[in-house]
């Protein structure tokens, strides 16, 4: 509940979502960041590989403290792709540099696949790694997302359920009238289904569609 009401944003508390690919990570953290937006905060979303090309171009053209402390004025910050890989030159340094500068300034969402106690080896250089994972943990709550089927997979499986009802249901022309009879037939993943129709114009009058309901147990 504390999530939801986006408690931790004012609190400067962090969010770790833990999770393989497409178990819907992305989906929880652009909710709470829907949320925190409904709240008047500054949200921003990045894919760390994305900021840290920023950084690193920021950095060449001598305006890396600028770009700092844009990043620091966000409330809530979303790092997409966290450690996918590990790091490369300065990129543990510059990671470092907008960790501390948000530290206690502001929320972070971490989307990873990996479990902090894997970060380390991502960051390479011990010493970095340290600081940045203590700037992190030890102020963050953390969710795992676990599931054997991928949400890609899940919506798959809705799509041919929806398919497969509609094939089941067949409308045969109600003779005489401008309306139609239609016959339902219960989907097997419930016990029964209930359907109302809305009625087809006749003549400029409505009237109500007979429909015959079978149930197999």
């Amino acid at each position: 509940m504390r999530l939801a009401h986006g408690n931790y944003i004012e609190e400067h508390h962090n969010i770790i979502l833990k999770g393989a690919s497409g178990n819907g990570k992305i989906y929880l953290a652009c909710a709470f960041g829907i949320a925190a937006c409904r709240q008047f905060y500054k949200v921003k979303y990045v894919r760390l590989p994305d900021l840290l090309d920023e950084l690193a171009v920021a950095r060449g053209e001598g305006i890396f403290r600028k770009v700092i402390k844009q990043y620091k004025k966000v409330n809530l910050l979303i790092l997409d792709e966290w450690l996918l890989t590990p790091l490369r030159g300065n990129e543990a340094r510059d990671l470092l540099e907008i960790i501390e500068a948000r530290h206690r300034n502001g929320s972070t969402i971490f989307c990873s696949r990996f479990d902090p106690r894997g970060w380390h080896e991502k960051i390479g250089e011990e010493t970095l790694a340290d600081a940045i994972l203590d700037r992190i943990v030890h102020d963050s709550y953390s969710i795992l997302i676990d599931g054997k089927v991928s949400m890609s997979q899940e919506v798959d499986q809705l799509r041919r359920e929806k398919m497969e009802l509609k094939y089941e249901l067949g409308i045969i022309p109600f003779p005489g009238r401008g309306i139609a009879l239609m016959r339902l037939v219960a989907h097997p993943c419930h016990r029964w289904l209930y359907f109302m129709a809305q009625v087809a114009q006749n003549d400029g009058r409505a009237g109500s569609i007979p429909w015959q309901y079978s149930h197999n147990s």
